[in-house]
């Protein structure tokens, strides 16, 4: 194998993969090709989000940044020539990001395009689903709660549930919003949600339909006379005005 460039790093630090077999001469030239392009693609992302995380710095913090950044793009570079399957380099560092967010915590992850477009869905309040919060509790997807009147609490779907499978895919390590995605579709398309539960010896399997969803972020109730409790459960684009409304119904004076 070829040796990255020199640094800091240690022989440890060197990555082997399965060489790229070619049946022809013009074949391997032709990946060459393929590959010049995508190394300049990937390279280029990575000159590009050097300049900007360390703008402005001082020279420290350049060099603190630049050496691992070298490392990287140098495992790129010799999976890009080496791997025995293409991958595309966008793929690669949209995988390297995810990696870098879900080792924080739980609630950091990485939009693109899709994501974020499902994002605007989840804050508009209303979507196809089937009515489920979820959370990560020690690395496996767990329900905090059903919703009244939504397919997964007609279904029996309970809080502390452990989701290990959607539609077949296994919640291992899944973000909860890859998980939201799997769950969430168009009202009256099937899911089948596994669920391990505490005190079960054998997993089980919820098959509901998907609805459409109306999640309320704010809910009210009233304690005594004159006292009102508002609990504000997630934030939306209805949130402020639903919010106002039930202030000024606990406002309202009692008789």
């Amino acid at each position: 194998m070829r040796r990255p460039a020199k640094s800091a790093y240690s022989a440890a630090e060197w990555i082997t993969t399965p060489p790229r077999e070619c049946p022809a001469r013009a074949a391997v030239q032709s990946g060459k090709r393929m590959l010049d392009r995508n190394k300049a693609s990937a390279i280029s992302c990575l000159l590009v989000a050097l300049m900007l995380v360390s703008g402005g710095a001082g020279e420290s913090t350049d060099t603190e940044i630049a050496k691992p950044l070298r490392l990287f793009t140098n495992v790129l570079s010799i999976i890009q020539e080496r791997y025995v399957d293409d991958v595309a380099p966008k793929d690669l560092i949209d995988n390297a990001i995810n990696g870098i967010l879900r080792r924080l915590d739980p609630h950091s992850s990485f939009l693109d395009a899709d994501s974020y477009q499902q994002f605007q869905v989840e804050t508009s309040g209303s979507f196809g689903g089937v009515g489920i919060e979820v959370t990560v509790r020690e690395g496996v997807l767990t329900v905090v709660s059903a919703i009244e009147g939504t397919p997964a609490f007609r279904a029996g779907v309970r809080p502390g549930d452990r989701i290990v499978t959607i539609d077949g895919i296994a919640t291992e390590d899944m973000q909860i919003a890859d998980a939201v995605k799997h769950m969430r579709g168009k009202p009256g398309t099937p899911v089948v949600l596994t669920v391990v539960r505490e005190g079960w010896t054998q997993p089980h399997d919820y098959e509901m339909q998907r609805q459409q969803i109306r999640v309320e972020s704010v809910r009210a109730q009233e304690l005594d006379r004159g006292v009102g409790y508002i609990r504000l459960r997630e934030f939306q684009e209805r949130s402020p005005e639903d919010g106002a409304g039930r202030w000024k119904l606990c406002r309202a004076p009692a008789w």
